[in-house]
């Protein structure tokens, strides 16, 4: 039988925490769904992030000439 979910746990601080549940309480939403919606936002944010940096890495060595022409056929691949 396969698992469609697994468990997530991690420590956070009591004020935080209060944070969190304040935030759910005047949202009206449960706190797993808070922080579910909280998880997929950063991993947006950080895939743009993670994005950003390759292209800014990839103009950098185009503008020392550190480049190289790729042709249609590797591209194709």
């Amino acid at each position: 039988m396969h698992k469609e979910t697994v468990r997530l746990s991690f420590d956070v601080p009591v004020d935080e925490h209060i944070m969190y549940k304040m935030e759910c309480v005047k949202s009206r939403i449960p706190i797993k769904d808070f922080l579910h919606n909280l998880v997929l936002i950063g991993m947006k944010e950080y895939q743009k992030s993670k994005f950003n940096e390759r292209m800014t890495k990839s103009i950098r060595q185009a503008k020392e000439g550190k480049t190289r022409t790729v042709s249609s056929e590797e591209l194709d691949c």
